[in-house]
């Protein structure tokens, strides 16, 4: 399905922050080779004069803190990525609920394509940890004694017996699932050169074209409710009730969708 993104004209402010930001920090190149990955540094801020993706290349902001991209020119290949996403929740175990995903990072992009294949701008929340899913109890087991007979006619018969061998036992507890995390924010100013940019139009969606953008901006999943275990009442299996576990739910705090601000540079060109 498609998304529909906010397009708000240019703002003269947010230019001057990525200026100044560029002039104290900016590397003159940066070059990602196809398929690899870009750990941007601790203080979550990337500022380059000239920015060279491979297909396939990542650029990964940590999802802890407000990332900042700003590229004077860009070119850009097929399957790009610059990703905040959250990490996913770990799994529950025995006694413990799975842990909440955490929630993707801010961005706030400002970047000139001088060439553009495809690219996914990805803030989403984490997934939330499933549950743990209770082992099932112990069935009842009944053993059968067996004891021999001489009838009246002197025929040998054999007596069987069903004897208790003792109870079942309950399943263990299942846990709940956890909430994913918010998605982040999203603010990209951009300009091109010579094309126009066509936003979540993937290279998914069929569309075989390139200027493509897909921004991912939603909140996580929530994990799937663990099951307890089936428990096992009953002195014999004829006499033995069987209490099927059911799902351990629990209501998750609302989660919030990223906010995304589109800055389309172009217009002011005359």
């Amino acid at each position: 399905m498609r998304k529909t993104l906010r397009l708000l004209t240019f703002s003269v402010g947010f230019l001057a922050y990525y200026t100044s930001l560029a002039q104290a920090t900016s590397i003159p190149k940066l070059e990602i080779a196809k398929g690899d990955t870009y750990i941007v540094g601790p203080e979550n801020l990337l500022v380059v004069d000239t920015l060279i993706l491979h297909d396939k290349a990542t650029i990964r902001f940590a999802p802890n803190g407000k990332g900042r991209l700003a590229a004077k020119v860009a070119y850009v290949g097929d399957a790009c990525t610059i990703t905040s996403k959250g990490a996913h929740g770990k799994h529950g175990k025995l006694g413990t609920a799975g842990t909440d995903g955490e929630d993707g990072s801010n961005l706030e992009i400002a970047v000139h394509f001088m060439k553009l294949g495809s690219l996914t701008i990805d803030t989403r929340g984490g997934d939330g940890g499933n549950g743990y899913k209770g082992k099932h109890g112990t069935k009842p087991k009944t053993k059968h004694a067996h004891s021999t007979t001489i009838d009246s006619q002197g025929q040998v018969a054999t007596v069987y017996q069903p004897v208790i061998g003792g109870t079942g036992s309950k399943g263990e507890a299942g846990t709940p699932g956890s909430a994913g995390g918010n998605g982040g924010d999203l603010t990209l100013a951009y300009s091109s050169s010579n094309f126009v940019i066509n936003f979540n139009h993937s290279p998914r969606s069929g569309l075989k074209a390139s200027g493509l953008i897909e921004v991912l901006h939603q909140t996580g999943k929530a994990g799937l409710a663990g099951k307890d275990g089936n428990s096992y009442v009953g002195m014999n299996e004829a006499g033995t009730t069987v209490i099927t576990g059911g799902p351990v739910t629990k209501a998750h705090e609302q989660k919030q969708v990223g906010q995304i601000m589109l800055v389309n540079n172009n217009i002011l060109k005359p």
